[in-house]
């Protein structure tokens, strides 16, 4: 298969030898091999094996050329092709080739997300940019340095200067996915979940594993610690919270179901999603009630049962808690945001989407600078449901109201794991070195 290609043209110089009116053209192969084509007489004049891999990009100059492949070398070669005079190896596969007018510096873009310039002459290679190759599915600010972490689903988790917006460093999962981040409040680590249940605790300084968890029957969806920094928690598509006890060594301590999972799947049923807060204060825990649109309000520490909040019809997609911790706002997946009141359980506000634009269902608690226009019909709906009495949980006995055993928090024992550990490899690296 042929991958990439490059022409010379005399009028630049190009040609090689005697043939100054003749045109060269490049194609590189996906088994290595380099042809060398006549485009004018339509001939196949050489075959050279220059990789081992596929060569993805191809350049031409006036007396050299430049071949990348896929085993992620870089080679300058003579026109003949007889030996290549200089070598440089990547990170990932080479992919893109460019060289500047004089053929001094040449613009090489790899499969790693990398963008770097070789200095021809002096050997010297800079990055000038790197990027995950994959979606972001997490970021996470640090609330100490001038830094932040992404964790992308190419099984990496990167951590960036804020200011000067350069890689710091580098955590590698092969063939896992990394779906969220959080930074410990006090120390200089990220708590990362990952999409096959395992939760692990880095250290960025010495790029080292901290602890290794595998808690959840499905991905993790979110991750967070409390402020005061005792507890680490993670939430999964399974419907389970967990908590895990720091000063133990993130000892997984308590456990509990907010939702009903599907037996069949392992997961929760496609109508539900799981979301997960942590107030402020270190008290409170919000997460993704049994029913499409309520929220749970649990102790973060011990996870005790506090409240049951109704919302909407549809599921929740994100909870956060007001920075006061007496509010939880969720949005939902029918577009709408609402704002609950943590004591009382009441819709304080309700946000829909109208023409693309938020519009509120009570304007009454809103502040000026975030009114906004209101229909009559959302507003009837909004009042009715504020009507709504709050609902304290778990209901009194005889209540009539549905109860879910599943939902009792349960210690994880001992040994603190509620599922087979699984430990998997997991490649680590401080700032990339320059190939």
């Amino acid at each position: 298969m042929m991958l990439s290609l490059a022409l010379d043209d005399p009028r630049h110089g190009g040609g090689g030898r005697e043939r100054h009116g003749q045109r060269r053209l490049l194609v590189g192969g996906s088994s290595g091999r380099l042809f060398v084509i006549d485009p004018t007489t339509r001939t196949l004049e050489f075959v050279h094996a220059l990789h081992e891999g596929a060569i993805h990009a191809v350049h031409l100059s006036a007396g050299f050329a430049v071949t990348g492949g896929a085993d992620r070398k870089l080679r300058v070669w003579p026109l003949d092709f007889s030996a290549h005079f200089l070598e440089a190896e990547h990170e990932g596969a080479v992919t893109g080739l460019d060289a500047s007018p004089d053929g001094l510096k040449l613009l090489i873009g790899t499969a790693s997300g990398t963008i770097g310039v070789l200095d021809v002459p002096t050997l010297k290679h800079a990055t000038i940019v790197r990027s995950h190759t994959d979606i972001i599915y997490g970021c996470a600010v640090d609330p100490h340095n001038r830094e932040f972490a992404t964790a992308s689903c190419d099984g990496s988790i990167r951590v960036w200067a804020l200011d000067a917006m350069e890689q710091l460093y580098q955590f590698d999962a092969p063939d896992e996915l990394a779906s969220c981040v959080a930074y410990h409040p006090s120390q200089h680590c990220i708590g990362v979940g990952f999409d096959n249940g395992v939760t692990r605790v880095f250290d960025i300084p010495s790029t080292g594993l901290v602890q290794e968890h595998h808690q959840h029957r499905a991905a993790v969806v979110d991750i967070a610690f409390t402020s005061d920094a005792r507890y680490m928690l993670s939430a999964g598509a399974d419907g389970n919270v967990c908590v895990f006890t720091v000063a133990q060594g993130y000892l997984p301590t308590k456990f509990v179901s907010t939702s009903a999972m599907d037996a069949s799947t392992g997961r929760l049923p496609s109508m539900c999603r799981m979301a997960m807060a942590v107030s402020s204060n270190s008290l409170l825990l919000a997460a993704a009630g049994p029913d499409v649109g309520t929220v749970l309000i649990f102790s973060a520490g011990d996870l005790t049962p506090r409240a049951q909040l109704f919302g909407s019809h549809a599921g929740i997609v994100a909870l956060r808690f007001t920075p006061d911790s007496h509010e939880v706002i969720a949005t939902t997946a029918d577009a709408r945001l609402e704002r609950f009141d943590v004591a009382t359980g009441a819709i304080l506000v309700q946000f829909v989407t109208l023409a693309g634009y938020l519009v509120a269902a009570r304007q009454d608690v809103l502040s000026p600078r975030w009114r906004r226009l209101e229909t009559p019909a959302e507003h009837a709906s909004a009042s009715r449901r504020a009507t709504r009495s709050p609902t304290a949980w778990p209901p009194p006995a005889g209540s009539g109201r549905t109860t879910f055993p599943s939902w009792a928090v349960r210690s994880t024992g001992p040994s603190g794991s509620c599922c087979p550990r699984r430990s998997t490899p997991i490649t680590t690296r401080p700032r990339t070195k320059s190939c």
